[in-house]
């Protein structure tokens, strides 16, 4: 099943699905007569296979308040196609950790993801920030307490 509209920004920024859209040039003796400019999709390929983490342990850290789940799309799916995009590329299915502050979180979103099996790290804040610092100490305890073959994955 593919990611929902608007999740691939998310899986960019993991650095598990790279899209890009080049234009061509725009000098008429490259192009076909009558047009102006050429666009063509090309899709970046991974240069080696993903590594096997066998008996590793995978953390996806997730800003939900930067990295939104995109309008329309339950909650559950977007879940759903994580945990499904990391097995199919090898990586042991382990936990999902979502940073917010309480007062941006909707309750249906945040018992949906629950449900799901994301685990909800919540600060009341009403800085900015807040979600992000959460994030930074929960990667620094992450990287303190766990040894290879280990792998973070951070949206």
């Amino acid at each position: 099943m593919p990611l929902p509209l608007g999740w691939g920004a998310a899986m960019v920024g993991m650095g598990l699905v790279s899209y890009l859209w080049t234009r061509g040039s725009s000098t008429p003796s490259d192009l076909p007569r009558g047009t102006t400019h050429r666009q063509e999709p090309v899709v970046q390929k991974p240069t080696e296979p993903p590594r096997r983490v066998v008996n590793g342990t995978v953390h996806v850290f997730w800003d939900i308040e930067n990295c939104q789940v995109p309008i329309g799309v339950h909650p559950s799916m977007v879940v759903q196609n994580i945990w499904r995009l990391r097995t199919s590329r090898g990586y042991s299915p382990s936990r999902i950790v979502a940073a917010t502050s309480s007062a941006k979180l909707s309750t249906f979103l945040r018992n949906s993801l629950q449900s799901s099996g994301v685990e909800l790290l919540d600060r009341p804040s009403s800085k900015p920030s807040a979600a992000d610092m959460i994030l930074l100490e929960e990667v620094q305890r992450f990287t303190l307490s766990h040894s290879d073959p280990s792998v973070a994955g951070v949206m």
